[in-house]
């Protein structure tokens, strides 16, 4: 048993992710291609909401920063975040979104090539 005094140490307390593509792939697996859309948009939703508050990400591996709990996604590694105001322009976050999913439309490719669409369309209307 360790006591810590929160006043003197930064922390940051949180609950266990479930990685983005073993999420998916148990979607994609027991046929739940709904939940699999759902949470796909859930992501790209999240991208946009960072973006849209000027914020940068320097590190937006999807395979190893981010995932789900309790349905919503999250991002795990928040370290290389830094605030770039250009980043709100659409123009420049929708860029940017392509850039960060390219490894997710990779692995739909290889496992679930029906939703490979459905991610284009996404990232394309937002």
């Amino acid at each position: 048993e360790h006591q810590i005094d929160p006043n003197t140490c930064g922390f940051i307390i949180q609950k266990r992710a479930e990685m983005v593509y073993p999420t998916l792939l148990n979607y994609i697996q027991t046929g739940k291609t709904k939940e699999a859309r759902h949470a796909i948009a859930a992501l790209i939703d999240l991208f946009i909401s960072k973006y849209q508050k000027g914020i940068a990400d320097n590190d937006p591996l999807i395979r190893t920063n981010y995932g789900f709990i309790d349905g919503q996604p999250v991002q795990i590694d928040v370290g290389p975040f830094t605030k770039d105001p250009q980043m709100a322009e659409p123009e420049v976050y929708r860029q940017e979104i392509r850039k960060s999913t390219a490894s997710l439309e990779h692995w739909l490719n290889t496992h679930c090539p029906e939703l490979t669409p459905f991610l284009s369309e996404i990232t394309q209307e937002k």
